[in-house]
């Protein structure tokens, strides 16, 4: 969806992308491991959005935004590299963490409405404000003990 071989290849470099990738050592990306990473970044993402607000149905049409795109293919690449272990440092943090970091704040920010995409005029914006999804008012209201029936009071 966000994140497949073809923008992985592109952000990383085809030298980087077949490294990364090459579990049997034949010079070539496997394709099973691409897809698992790319699954993997795909639901994280997901996951994100729509824990916020976001439908399934706008998913589609953000899949299609660069900014998620390439934020997804640095989520990959991190993901990636820990099927490496030489490439993870002792601290547990690989060449990848930080870009991965950022890329992950910022879709914390784009579900919580604080920064918008140009594919959401077409999908339309999250449900939520500031990452909080608007809860339609109770039909009925439970008091909270018997001695103060009506509860607290006030508004």
């Amino acid at each position: 969806m966000f994140v497949n071989a073809r923008d992985l290849s592109r952000r990383l470099g085809e030298a980087r992308f077949k490294q990364l990738f090459d579990q049997n050592l034949n010079g070539r990306a496997d394709a099973d491991l691409v897809a698992e990473v790319c699954t993997d970044a795909n639901r994280e993402i997901e996951s994100l959005l729509l824990g916020k607000g976001f439908t399934h149905d706008q998913l589609e049409k953000l899949a299609q935004d660069e900014t998620l795109r390439r934020a997804g293919c640095w989520i990959a690449a991190e993901m990636a590299v820990f099927s490496k272990p030489e490439m993870v440092g002792p601290d547990g943090t690989t060449a990848y963490s930080e870009q991965a970091k950022r890329a992950r704040e910022m879709i914390k920010t784009i579900a919580s409405g604080e920064r918008r995409l140009a594919a959401e005029q077409v999908a339309g914006p999250t449900a939520s404000i500031r990452g909080h999804v608007s809860e339609p008012t109770p039909g009925f209201y439970v008091a909270p003990s018997i001695a103060n029936p009506k509860g607290p009071g006030g508004f």
